[in-house]
């Protein structure tokens, strides 16, 4: 299967594990537990920042493809 562009696979990955990661996070055992609501949000900032990059690069390698 092609991806619709380039990275897109792995940025649909990222973003399906900070769903999974939220929905966690919407459980009383994790919103009650100060430290897995610390490890899940320092993740989900991992997550974006990952996601921003890789934004960039396939803007980059788009921009490539039409020059």
């Amino acid at each position: 299967m092609k991806s619709k562009t380039p990275y897109y696979d792995q940025i649909q990955l990222l973003i399906n594990e900070m769903d999974i990661i939220l929905a966690n996070l919407q459980s009383d055992s994790v919103r009650n537990n100060a430290n897995l609501r610390d490890q899940a949000m320092i993740r989900i900032k991992e997550i974006q920042h990952k996601i921003h990059d890789l934004k960039i690069k396939r803007i980059a390698a788009e921009t490539s493809l039409q020059a």
